[in-house]
């Protein structure tokens, strides 16, 4: 069989295949679950690193908390992320209809 007629039969096999089975999406209830819960993983984990850059803003000496580390180690450590992970955690335990 000449080349050019196996590069068409292989191409009309490979375009006549059958669609792969699409996943069925996840209910709405349970990607709300599934966020929230990526979202208390995320904000436990920034929780732990504004401990560790509130230990390094306290070991800074005053004219270091006016550098442009200092300031952003401030403005990191003055969030309301415990604030942030309560809401969350609130969120998680609504149940939508």
């Amino acid at each position: 069989m000449p080349h050019s007629i196996r590069r068409q039969l292989a191409s009309t096999y490979a375009n006549n295949k059958k669609p792969k089975t699409m996943k069925k999406p996840k209910p709405e209830h349970q990607l709300w679950i599934d966020s929230c819960t990526t979202a208390i993983a995320a904000l436990e984990e920034l929780i732990a690193l504004q401990a560790d850059y509130q230990s390094e803003y306290d070991d800074m000496t005053e004219s270091q908390h006016e550098s442009k580390r200092g300031e952003c180690l401030d403005a990191i450590c003055t969030l309301d992320l415990e604030g942030a992970l309560d809401t969350v955690r609130t969120a998680a335990e609504l149940e939508l209809p």
